[in-house]
């Protein structure tokens, strides 16, 4: 498999003062909340440019992993 891949891997606590005050949504009500604003951070940091994109590969501390890390790491196990 010949894979160019541009990662940009962030771990985020979901018990982090970001994390918990965001009006009625925060990490006590939605799993991966932390992932999910670590995610769109990166994406706002890194649009896309000349046809690359770098893919945000976040993780919160207590394991919960971000949907673009888990579809990165199906396609390397297939």
């Amino acid at each position: 498999m010949d894979l160019d891949l541009d990662l940009d891997a962030t771990v985020r606590n979901p018990l982090a003062k970001r994390s918990l005050l965001d009006g009625q949504t925060s990490s006590q009500t939605v799993d991966g909340y932390a992932c999910s604003i670590a995610a769109n951070q990166k994406q706002k940091r890194y649009p896309p440019l000349d046809g690359m994109r770098v893919s945000p590969a976040a993780m919160e501390t207590y394991g919960y992993i971000g949907s673009d890390l888990v579809d990165l790491l199906q396609k390397l196990h297939s």
